[in-house]
């Protein structure tokens, strides 16, 4: 019997009585889903597929573990409207995470996410103007607003909550009357009361007003005081993550970038310290070196910035990538161009700018970066070409992007230290990054394992960053999380599972 997936989907327990049981295989027989041979269909595997594994471990070294969560991670439409209900459609799915499965202990920080921006002309802007309505945020740009009225605030099933609360996101704001995912980390910070818990505001998606807001001082003013009002309101957040993708660089298609940005970025982080002086300021950070340039990082920290989450990941991807490459590398390989690497950004920051390395916090990826029709040339160091389809390639919700239970159910056998269902486990010694690759589909999966994260940890250790960032948490066994507190030098006082026979060293 394996430790690390479940022989079946066993649902979601609710107050005793469980829901989308199975669900996971219905929806695999009605779409004909085969990972051995599929290259192009989504295999809507929810996260429950996998079995939780979080060991716990004491720290104290100072090096630090943190995850990004968000309300999106808990919804399955295959629950239907109660136990047993079978009257679904099991061609779709969500996610279907239980938050409350993360120990409260597993990481020093969680930062939650799904904030956005009123003014926002992205792809987001009616789901954060309707958000905002729900949560009765006045209509003025530059405020802040969390996103999922339902699944932040309101929502039971996955957030540990027992039955249905009502329909008024404004009225249940407070940190002691919310459901959801606020209620749930308000939960997980009552059991630890040494837990952090930070706020994330923008992401790829929700980044465009912050060229606009930035630059206008009323609209600075509106968005330092809204997040006041958040942080009053729940009193659990003492940090806050600005996600700008990014000042100064392209990001999403509808983003608008000048010159300026960086100037005014500065005058919004020292905005939003005047009205939280207490709280922790962080921003993101990208590892591709000419939009660090761009953004003109000693400057935000001067302004005010006391951590960087450095987004080491998302540098392969379909359909925009020119050819085959690792989204999650630790090195830079020299002979290959146009290639980011976490090290070369870390050396960046700090040889190049002078910026102190325990402000950056190294992050590692739970989600994969899929290809197909792929060609692998060369393995060490990464060489290969594939076939760009923008919105059919193989992945698990998303096209040409995969989660963790996912792969450890149908691509990677880590206890048999081998792929699954004709997939081989490699790893680029060059890259010191991990990828599987199917000969006979010509898939490709780049994706962080127990291995990989690991080294990262063990580089952030050497080099004396602050610690680890988990994207996605929520998408998270365990597995990778033990990987990253044991490379952080943090020691097991209580075991689920033994890591030592799952840091797998692929093909070379």
């Amino acid at each position: 019997m394996s430790e690390l997936v479940n022989a079946s989907d066993p649902g979601t327990d609710v107050n005793g009585k469980t829901w989308g049981k199975g669900a996971t295989e219905k929806t695999y027989q009605a779409n004909g889903f085969d990972p051995a041979k599929e290259d192009g269909k989504l295999s809507r595997t929810p996260h429950r597929a996998a079995k939780t594994v979080f060991n716990t471990y004491r720290g104290g070294n100072g090096l630090t573990l943190s995850g990004y969560i968000a309300s999106d991670a808990a919804y399955d439409s295959r629950y239907g409207n109660g136990p047993g209900d079978t009257n679904v459609d099991y061609s779709r799915g969500g996610q279907g995470a239980d938050i409350t499965r993360i120990p409260a202990d597993a990481f020093d920080e969680l930062v939650l996410g799904g904030a956005g921006i009123i003014g926002d002309q992205g792809a987001w802007k009616d789901r954060i103007a309707n958000a905002a309505r729900d949560f009765q945020v006045p209509d003025q740009n530059g405020r802040v607003t969390f996103t999922d009225g339902w699944g932040d605030v309101l929502a039971s099933v996955g957030f540990g909550f027992d039955g249905f609360l009502n329909d008024d996101a404004a009225a249940n704001f407070t940190q002691d009357k919310a459901h959801g995912l606020l209620g749930a980390v308000a939960g997980l910070k009552k059991r630890n009361p040494g837990l952090k818990v930070g706020l994330n505001v923008g992401g790829w998606e929700l980044s465009q007003a912050f060229h606009h807001i930035a630059k206008d001082a009323a609209a600075r003013e509106a968005f330092a005081d809204s997040l006041a009002r958040i942080f009053a309101a729940f009193p659990m957040f003492t940090a806050l993550h600005l996600d700008w993708q990014y000042p100064g660089a392209p990001g999403a298609d509808a983003n608008e970038y000048g010159d300026e940005d960086p100037a005014n970025y500065a005058q919004l982080i020292r905005a939003v310290r005047e009205k939280l002086p207490d709280a922790t300021i962080a921003i993101t950070a990208p590892v591709a070196v000419d939009t660090l340039r761009a953004m003109n990082i000693p400057l935000l920290v001067d302004a005010g910035a006391q951590r960087i989450d450095l987004l080491a990941f998302d540098t392969f991807g379909t359909p925009w990538a020119p050819a085959l490459g690792h989204h999650t590398a630790l090195r830079h390989n020299p002979r290959a161009d146009g290639q980011h690497s976490a090290d070369a950004a870390v050396t960046y920051l700090v040889e190049d700018l002078g910026i102190a390395p325990g402000v950056i916090h190294l992050a590692y990826a739970t989600h994969t970066r899929n290809a197909q029709r792929a060609s692998v040339s060369s393995i060490s160091p990464l060489r290969g070409v594939y076939d760009a389809y923008a919105d059919s390639t193989v992945g698990t919700f998303e096209s040409g992007k995969g989660e963790l239970a996912d792969v450890l159910r149908n691509y990677l056998d880590l206890e048999g230290g081998k792929g699954r269902n004709g997939f081989t486990l490699y790893t680029d010694a060059h890259a010191d990054a991990d990828f599987l690759y199917n000969q006979d589909s010509g898939v490709f999966i780049s994706l962080d394992t127990p291995r990989s994260v690991r080294a990262k940890a063990e580089y952030a250790r050497a080099k004396k960053l602050g610690g680890l960032y988990a994207y996605r948490a929520d998408g998270d066994t365990g597995l990778l999380a033990n990987a990253a507190r044991e490379g952080l030098g943090h020691t097991a006082t209580a075991t689920v599972v033994d890591m030592k026979p799952l840091y797998v060293t692929g093909r070379n």
